[in-house]
């Protein structure tokens, strides 16, 4: 009898994954959440295929490929929850663009924004 030879990729990234705390972490409608361990695929995998495209680095995004994006990073009963809340496309793509931030420059910054945001003249 054959022995079978299996690989277990789900023990081996569950072992590889760091803890929660060592994660990408935003608040968001005043619920912390925590990003996935490592950039999911498909945000790469979109951005390879603009490049190959010949797309320019500055080229936005559709509104879908926002919200595949946000949905692969923040998980997509969570992305349709807070677009109920009211959450504008614009505040969606903030989402995208910051949580990819957080990736990119390997630490979290959880002092929160130096400044209030600027909410314009109030007459």
């Amino acid at each position: 009898m054959a022995k079978e030879r299996m690989f277990d990729f789900d023990a081996f990234w569950q072992e590889a994954e760091p803890q929660e705390a060592d994660r990408p972490k935003v608040r968001v409608f005043g619920e912390d959440v925590y990003l996935p361990a490592s950039i999911p695929a498909r945000i790469i995998l979109r951005a390879m295929r603009a490049a190959q495209e010949g797309e320019d680095a500055e080229t936005p995004l559709s509104g879908e490929e926002v919200y595949k994006s946000a949905c692969a990073l923040y998980g997509a009963e969570r992305i349709d929850a807070w677009l109920d809340k009211g959450l504008s496309l614009s505040q969606l793509a903030d989402l995208v663009n910051q949580g990819i931030r957080l990736y990119a420059s390997g630490q979290i910054d959880d002092s929160g924004n130096q400044t209030a945001p600027n909410r314009g003249a109030k007459d």
